[in-house]
This record gives C-alpha cells, structure tokens and sequence, in this order.
C-alpha cells in the first residue's frame, strides 16, 4: 500500500521544533490532512503532551488526542499519520512502538530519532495481525 507522505517544510519545521523542546523526553503528536490515492498529504501538526514523561515512552494525553480526532472531523480532515520522537533511540520501531500499534492500521507513523545527535525523519507503514508484526518504509516528501 506504500506510497508518499508530503510535509510542507513549516509543518517539518514546527515537528521538529517541538520534539527537540522535549528532549530528553520522548514526545509527539498526530498529522492531519488528506489522503489522495496512496499517497498522503499533512496540513498540520497537532502536538500531544505525553502522559508517560519519559526518555524511552511516550503516550499522548487521551483528552487532547480525542480533541484533535474531532478537529480533523470537524474540517474534514484525515489524520494521515501519527508522530513521536525517540531521543537517543534508532529511528526505526521498537518492538513496543509495534506491539502498541494495533489500533492505528490505517495511519503512517512518523518517527523523528536522535541517535545521530539531530533530528532524522523516517515515516513507516506497520503490518500488525494476531501473528506478525512488521514494517515498511514510506517515502517523505518535503513541499
């Protein structure tokens, strides 16, 4: 199903901004914007605090996500993928990051790492069932 993300540089910048303001804390939050085919276009990023305050976990606070799920409604919007930083991890999933993903078969994930001192962008596509859990990379695009 893999195809393209597009990111307008401000909205790359405004995720980067905002993951590096956390450090050393994991953070993240969601894309929303369209789906076009396979590809997926953001038109903006929605921060998340974490729950979790934590270098190695990040959970989005549960009443901001749902608020964030009924603005991409009420603008019709997709949320097209979700984002979060791993400070001093590899920028690829962890086994958690696909353990924890079952519900979100339908989005992309961003994962924004700083295993090489900045940040580093890498999007995937996880292909989760009751038996394998597994990844692909998707291709970003910078607009």
């Amino acid at each position: 199903m893999s195809g393209c993300l597009l990111v307008p540089r401000g909205v790359l910048a405004e995720i980067g901004r905002h993951v590096t303001g956390q450090l050393p804390m994991e953070s993240g939050g969601i894309l929303l914007g369209r789906t076009v085919g396979r590809d997926r276009a953001a038109l903006e990023f929605a921060a998340l605090p974490s729950v979790a305050h934590a270098c190695d976990r990040y959970q989005a606070a549960a009443g901001e996500c749902v608020a964030a799920v009924y603005r991409a409604a009420r603008t019709a919007q997709d949320i097209v993928a979700t984002v979060h930083s791993h400070p001093s991890g590899e920028g690829a999933p962890s086994a958690t990051d696909l353990l924890e993903a079952f519900g979100y078969r339908s989005c992309w994930h961003v994962i924004v790492s700083f295993a090489q001192g900045e940040a580093v962008f890498g999007v995937f596509e996880y292909h989760n069932d009751r038996t394998t859990r597994s990844y692909s990379r998707v291709s970003l695009e910078v607009v």
